[in-house]
């Protein structure tokens, strides 16, 4: 990859920090946003009149027997508690009837209608049909196919692009060292976060300015 020479800006504030690797740099990616939106859809659930409904004696059974199952085939402890979860809502709203008796057009019915009552999104509903998917599959061993054409289309939105003042700022800020090294890179190389976390020392060719 060859470097180009950006526009100039002025030269930042930087405050010394001891010679390191950029291996040792650590950079964490912002899923915040997408995390809270799906923690406010867990208790939107949470709060309506589905989990007001009681579980009855069959659907608790079956419930027990997912998490051994899943406990044998060494699943992690939050799909484990995902599954349960999004199988207790669906017993609840289906609670007149035993599990072995809904029906995957019930599956789906309830799948629409959290989308249309609940506006829940994509990472919802995928969880609600995986967990379905798993169950009927792996627990009670009943024909269930995954209903992916009921999930919402995954929205592309392209990020807005900083304005040349916004990046003069950025370049302006009372960076360390270490922070300027890494915001020049993304900057000037277009490398992705990850790509710049995993440089080393030696990746860098001073000399005929390339990485």
């Amino acid at each position: 990859m060859v470097l180009t020479s950006g526009p100039t800006y002025p030269k930042p504030h930087v405050q010394a920090t001891p010679a390191v690797g950029l291996r040792s740099v650590k950079i964490s990616l912002n899923h915040k946003a997408s995390f809270l939106l799906f923690i406010q859809n867990i208790q939107k659930m949470k709060t309506n009149e589905i989990s007001a409904k009681l579980l009855n004696a069959d659907a608790r059974i079956w419930i027990e027997k997912l998490r051994q199952v899943m406990l044998i085939q060494d699943k992690g402890k939050g799909t484990i508690k995902s599954y349960a979860a999004e199988l207790m809502l669906l017993f609840k709203y289906y609670n007149v009837k035993t599990v072995d008796a809904i029906t995957g057009v019930e599956i789906e019915q309830y799948i629409v209608y959290i989308k249309t009552v609940h506006q829940v999104g994509r990472a919802k509903c995928r969880s609600v049909a995986s967990a379905c998917a798993y169950f009927y599959k792996q627990v009670i061993k009943m024909p269930y196919v995954l209903p992916s054409a009921l999930y919402p289309q995954k929205q592309f939105i392209l990020p807005n692009i900083m304005s040349q003042q916004q990046v003069k700022q950025l370049f302006a800020a009372p960076l360390t060292l270490r922070e300027y090294c890494v915001v020049g890179l993304l900057y000037g190389s277009g490398l992705r976060i990850s790509e710049v976390a995993a440089l080393c020392i030696q990746d860098i060719d001073s000399a005929s300015k390339r990485i």
